[in-house]
């Protein structure tokens, strides 16, 4: 018996890559090694090369070091937040609750959709990550030197970052679509949040052209602590600082510690919760 969840999730991974249609598997699979291939080597190369034309990265190794844990917080934030309200306003641009009755009404379950619907998404959302996040961290992990196992380990808290983050999209965009679904005027009312959405996504990007520095200082608050991409942030600033190549000295792992607070492990708890 075919499970009714990998049905949906192909469904939704075929509405995703509609426009390469016969093409998908090889297109995705090519895509997937060259974003392993950018995330591992090229993307590291092409920044060093574009700083080093710009500025020597030994002119700015320590301003990088300064900024790191704020500025790590900084891009977690457009991270989650672009992982967050990116599928959400996608899965709020058309009210689908007809299509989801239509399944329910097929004895398909709410926990097959929501499965489907998550796993259907993994492979797109995975791409956006291995090329969007290299750009943003391969300075602090040249100006770190970190080692490969500590590169490694960012990625795998990036992916399990990302997980979480579409599982939490997804599940709020099925409450948000069956609540407007019998509304008559939900339709545009999703719409309407969608663009808000895509709107309020671009906040973070305009903060680290404009207001790098200002938005650091604010997201290295204890009062963001609270928030999830917080401790995401904390983590790979931990495996930065743990699998660092310049023999970072105990008193600037002690000042580390006093802007980021908690710990690893007290990161790695929070995020597993």
């Amino acid at each position: 018996m075919v499970r009714k969840w990998l049905e949906i999730a192909k469904a939704e991974f075929f509405i995703l890559t509609a426009r390469f249609k016969a093409q998908r598997k090889f297109f995705m699979s090519i895509m997937i090694f060259l974003g392993v291939l950018w995330a591992a080597y090229i993307a590291p190369t092409m920044v060093r090369l574009i700083m080093d034309a710009l500025i020597p990265l030994t002119q700015i190794h320590v301003l990088l070091q300064v900024m790191f844990p704020g500025f790590m917080r900084a891009v977690m934030l457009f991270l989650w937040m672009f992982l967050l309200f990116i599928p959400l306003g996608r899965a709020l641009a058309e009210i689908k609750i007809g299509q989801y009755e239509i399944l329910l009404a097929n004895d398909v379950n709410s926990r097959d959709i929501l499965v489907g619907t998550f796993i259907g998404k993994v492979p797109t959302y995975t791409l956006y990550v291995l090329f969007l996040a290299p750009l943003l961290l391969s300075p602090f992990q040249l100006a770190f030197q970190v080692s490969l196992l500590g590169q490694l380990l960012i990625y795998t808290v990036l992916t399990l970052m990302m997980l979480t983050t579409i599982w939490i999209s997804n599940v709020v965009g099925m409450a948000i679509q069956a609540k407007l679904g019998d509304s008559p005027r939900g339709n545009d009312i999703a719409k309407t949040i969608a663009m808000l959405m895509g709107l309020i996504t671009i906040v973070p990007v305009l903060g680290l052209q404009f207001f790098a520095s200002q938005l650091s200082a604010i997201l290295g608050m204890n009062i963001f602590l609270f928030f999830p991409f917080t401790w995401s942030a904390d983590i790979v600033s931990w495996l930065v600082i743990t699998f660092n190549g310049i023999n970072l000295t105990c008193s600037q792992i002690a000042n580390f510690q006093s802007i980021l607070q908690l710990d690893l492990l007290a990161n790695v708890l929070l995020m597993t919760l």
